[in-house]
């Protein structure tokens, strides 16, 4: 994943909670595409994206560092 398309990625990326049921709505846009994606994860999957979350942002840390 290059740099642009990290910028994109969060910027456009929503994660919203669905309490009753324990599920979470990822509703992701691809601005270069025009597209929007919409996700329905369980909670297992929630920690997946979580973590991918987390390592793409410790990316884009070390990249500034560099």
């Amino acid at each position: 994943m290059t740099k642009q398309k990290l910028k994109t990625f969060f910027k456009w990326f929503g994660i919203f909670p669905l309490d009753h049921t324990r599920h979470t709505v990822v509703i992701e846009y691809d601005v270069s595409a025009g597209k929007s994606y919409i996700y329905i994860l369980n909670p297992t999957s929630k920690i997946e994206i979580v973590n991918s979350l987390r390592s793409a942002a410790n990316e884009i840390e070390n990249n500034k560092l560099n």
